[in-house]
Formats: structure tokens, C-alpha cells, sequence
């Protein structure tokens, strides 16, 4: 059990306190940025989030754990797709080439997205695929799934970064990797970074 452990006298504080201590700095500094100099993320966090005390948690969670989980699986997935024998030419391509890299990208981002999926609630009655999905309730989606569709991507198990200048050119907003629409998560422009 980690324990906050603080001996005054000896200057001396767990790891676990030091731990808090940084949090609670952070904290304060992300509050003070919403108040003085919000950027468009951080102002969107805030705006959509019931009480400004969750805003800047939910801040601090997005900058310290979801963007490097994101990022780091991306970067992974490339690293591992390029490195495969088959995908040489990819590579040489990329020294090249930057709309290749953003294929390459994309098409990791479609075939090993970082999350699992979403969810979206109801904002009124819908019916999708002949399935009536009452106000209120929510879909639950799953992005590898999605992102393999067969009647959207031919040969959808494959690695294919081509495919976006070809028969997929225009359904770059088809992979779900981030979700879409309004609520499409504000992280996915800086995974292209």
C-alpha cells in the first residue's frame, strides 16, 4: 500500500508523497493555464466538462497518461510494420516522400489503433443497421473491428499504405483509430506530429 510518509524534521518524504506533492503542483499549473492562457485542447476539455475541478483532472490524466500511451503505440506499430521484410519498399519510400509517411501512419493507425474503441450515447432516437437505439442508451464500438471492414477497405488484414491514394483516397475519416465526429478525440492530430 503506498503511503504518503512526511518526517519534518528530517526533511525527508516517501516517494509516495513527492508523488502527490508533483500532482497537486501540476494541478495548479494546469488550473492556472485554463484561467490565464487555455489552448483550443484545453478550452474544449473544460467546456465539455461538468465542473472545472473535473476539467483539470481529467487534463492531467489525458497529458501525463493517454498521449504517450497513443503515441508510443503508434510509433510501435510503424516500427514494426516497416521493419518486416515484406515492407522494405515502404521504407525506402519514406526517405522520399512525406505523404508516404502519412500513409504509413494512417495505415497503422487502421490496423493496430492504441485504443480498444469508444463510446457514444444517444443524443435522441436513431436506428442503425435496422437496430432502434433508444435517447439516452449507449453504442459501443470496437475500433479493430471497424477499422477492418471489408466492404470499406479491400483486403482489410493487410498493409497496404497505398490504399489512401488509391480506392481509399477519399475515406481517410473512415478509420476510427480516434473516433469520429464532434467527439473525435483531441489527441489524434498529435500522434501526426
Amino acid at each position: 500500500v503506498p503511503l504518503s510518509v512526511k518526517v519534518p524534521w528530517l526533511l525527508w518524504k516517501s516517494g509516495f508523497g513527492k508523488a502527490l506533492d508533483a500532482k497537486d503542483q501540476l494541478l495548479k499549473i494546469i488550473s492556472q493555464k485554463l484561467q490565464t492562457n487555455p489552448s483550443p485542447i484545453a478550452s474544449s476539455v473544460h467546456s465539455n466538462t461538468p465542473s472545472s475541478e473535473l476539467a483539470i483532472r481529467n487534463l492531467l490524466i489525458f497529458i501525463s497518461a493517454l498521449i504517450p500511451k497513443a503515441l508510443a503505440s503508434v510509433m510501435t506499430s510503424i516500427l514494426l510494420e516497416l521493419a518486416k521484410p515484406e515492407n522494405s519498399r515502404y521504407r525506402d519510400l519514406c526517405l522520399s516522400d512525406d505523404q508516404i509517411i502519412e500513409d504509413v501512419i494512417l495505415e497503422c493507425q487502421r490496423l493496430w489503433p492504441p485504443f480498444l474503441g469508444g463510446r457514444r450515447a444517444c443524443s435522441k432516437s436513431c436506428e442503425i443497421s435496422g437496430f432502434i437505439i433508444p435517447k439516452g442508451h449507449s453504442v459501443v464500438y470496437a475500433t479493430y473491428t471497424a477499422n477492418r471492414d471489408e466492404t470499406v477497405f479491400r483486403e482489410p488484414d493487410k498493409f497496404r499504405p497505398e490504399r489512401w491514394r488509391e480506392e481509399n483516397s477519399g475515406d481517410r475519416d473512415l478509420v476510427w483509430t480516434f473516433g469520429g465526429g464532434p467527439r473525435t478525440c483531441i489527441g489524434k492530430h498529435l500522434t501526426n506530429v
